[in-house]
């Protein structure tokens, strides 16, 4: 089970930031800390694969599919119609529809795109007083991509980092600065151990 002192953290109204590399378990640790966080309904939103490949529908759990960058912002201008009941948000692959993008537009329109999104996301979490569970992939650096943005929003930020032992989690500040620590099977979240 993910640690207490996580799921408090996560628990908070605000944005929080999970990334780590590839196959790290971002999605099943995002899903999993929502599940346990409130006893309401979450709303999981994928994007790029992740709209594809989604949890399925529950009592628990709502999903918002979100297959390109037009309903992507279409999503995030209509963040108010979310219904009242959902108490938690996993909002699952931060910044995929913009990557593609640096090949045709310039680094500031990007970064303006990813402000728009940091922006809605954050005023979704301020206005209801929820928890948004944001996750992106980590670029060089341990960084989470899009960090020049997500630093100004974010709480916190939860690294993920697959080990020989299992999955390392480090929770951190607005810095990335080490607050805790924390190893986690897998299997706890769900999923079978990967070779």
């Amino acid at each position: 089970m993910i640690p207490r002192s996580f799921l408090r953290a996560l628990g908070k109204p605000g944005l929080h930031v999970v990334y780590g590399g590839p196959s790290s378990f971002k999605t099943a640790f995002s899903l999993s800390a929502a599940l346990h966080i409130t006893k309401s309904k979450v709303l999981y939103v994928g994007l790029a694969r992740h709209s594809l490949l989604h949890p399925e529908p529950s009592d628990r759990v709502a999903v918002a599919a979100v297959p390109n960058l037009k309903q992507e912002l279409h999503f995030l201008l209509s963040l108010d119609l979310i219904p009242d009941n959902i108490d938690v948000v996993v909002y699952d692959g931060f910044s995929a529809y913009y990557l593609p993008l640096r090949f045709y537009m310039r680094e500031s329109a990007i970064t303006r795109l990813q402000l728009l999104a940091a922006s809605k996301l954050y005023a979704l979490a301020a206005s209801r007083a929820v928890p948004v569970l944001v996750t992106t992939q980590e670029v060089s650096g341990r960084r989470p991509l899009a960090y020049r943005v997500l630093r100004f929003y974010a709480q916190d930020f939860v690294r993920l980092e697959r080990t020989e032992a299992g999955l390392r989690l480090v929770l951190a500040g607005k810095d990335l600065d080490e607050r805790l620590s924390a190893s986690l099977e897998p299997e706890e979240l769900g999923v079978e151990k990967q070779k």
